[in-house]
């Protein structure tokens, strides 16, 4: 079910990456992208620390912790910032850059818990 919701996630948002890909990278530069590394990377550690024991736990936990909800973000911004042009641009960014580092982070766990002791 993991493999089928990060299939449609992706499919989802190629057309919308496409459309609003001019906005998207006028955030690279700004500082956006260190930022929102710096953020899935912190959840993903406090999501690890605060596992537990059981590594299944601490992987599942530190994913969840770094990946957040990109409809409600959208809801929340659009309420805050109304009319502002980059939100929707930023929101993508974000999920891309969680995408991509609880990727990475899931990849080593597995390859980590593989090997053995």
């Amino acid at each position: 079910m993991s493999r089928i919701g990060t299939v449609l996630l992706v499919g989802s948002c190629v057309p919308i990456l496409v459309a609003s890909w001019p906005k998207v990278a006028s955030l690279v530069g700004s500082g956006a992208i260190l930022a929102m590394v710096a953020l899935v990377a912190v959840s993903l550690v406090i999501g690890h620390v605060l596992g537990g024991p059981d590594p299944e736990d601490r992987e599942v936990l530190g994913i969840a912790s770094a990946m957040r909800h990109p409809g409600i973000a959208l809801a929340i911004a659009t309420r805050n910032f109304p009319g502002e042009p980059l939100v929707p641009a930023a929101i993508l960014m974000c999920l891309i850059v969680a995408f991509i580092g609880t990727s990475v982070y899931g990849v080593a766990r597995r390859r980590r818990l593989a090997k053995p002791a």
